[in-house]
């Protein structure tokens, strides 16, 4: 199956592509929905990631999944937030996405690119939510996030979102950016029934 890979330094136009069906059609650096994490680490990296608290982040209600930080592999982007099952030691992916830090009017802009040319790449129907809230993480309630999600018939998505820190978070480090992120919809379901 052809894969798309799905980057927000849109340069390209997606129109002469070949149209994608589903979720499995799209990678973000170099691994889509269903292959294995080892395609870009070594096992022994995986463990010493895994080893390291800062990198691994358990949902409150369940540990069928866990969301894995590592190094990104593409320059223009920071890190990878990559969704495994607990003990899989095959690495499959059932979620993965990109960060990047990003000024808050520059992460808009290319989100608008983004969800216009994901719009062209697509062959099926999607359903799209946009939406901006407060974020979770800023108790001042002064930080917002601006969000645009792609849902596929089977419930795998793809999300496109920006964060734009409050004054107060700012100050100790945090840095707007742009998050780009696709999920199987084994995992979109468990996030919405099971995570919290």
């Amino acid at each position: 199956m052809k894969k798309f890979l799905l980057i927000l330094i849109l340069i390209f136009s997606f129109e002469s592509w070949t149209k994608a069906d589903d979720i499995r059609d799209f990678e973000i650096q170099g691994v889509g929905i269903g292959d294995s994490l080892l395609t870009i680490f070594s096992e022994k990296e995986l463990n010493e990631f895994i080893n390291n608290d800062n990198q691994v982040n358990f949902y409150p209600k369940s540990k069928k999944f866990f969301t894995l930080s590592a190094p990104s592999v593409d320059d223009n982007f920071r890190q990878i937030n990559v969704d495994l099952k607990h003990l899989d030691k095959k690495f499959i992916i059932y979620g993965i996405s990109q960060y990047k830090r990003s000024k808050i009017d520059d992460c808009l802009e290319e989100k608008k690119i983004a969800v216009k040319d994901i719009k062209n790449l697509v062959s099926t129907d999607l359903r799209q939510d946009d939406y901006s809230k407060k974020h979770n993480a800023d108790q001042t309630g002064n930080s917002k996030m601006f969000a645009t999600e792609f849902v596929f018939k089977d419930d795998s998505s793809i999300n496109i979102v920006c964060t734009d820190w409050g004054k107060e978070l700012e100050d100790e480090g945090y840095v707007d950016n742009l998050d780009v992120g696709i999920s199987s919809s084994e995992f979109y379901k468990w996030i919405i029934n099971e995570a919290y």
